[in-house]
């Protein structure tokens, strides 16, 4: 478990030693528990955001739980390019 990363490069070092990723919402929660939604929203936006990463929808919609709101979403498999 991490704390919310400081830097971009913090999470995408996090991103890359973990790739692939079959659930990139799902990696983010587990990886950093007590994130808040704006946070979560952040660290998505800059994995979508960054090179070298081809994302792709991973299977069914699954809900997940932050900060005590209900999430649904279709899960997104992160892999290098």
């Amino acid at each position: 478990m991490a704390s919310y990363p400081r830097a971009p490069e913090d999470l995408l070092d996090r991103v890359n030693a973990a790739l692939p990723i079959d659930d990139i919402v799902g990696w983010l929660c587990e990886t950093y528990p007590g994130s808040s939604e704006q946070q979560v929203m952040a660290m998505l936006q800059k994995v979508y955001q960054a090179d070298g990463y081809a994302i792709n929808p991973s299977g069914p919609q699954r809900k997940y739980a932050i900060e005590g709101k209900a999430w649904s979403a279709f899960p997104q498999r992160v892999e290098g390019k």
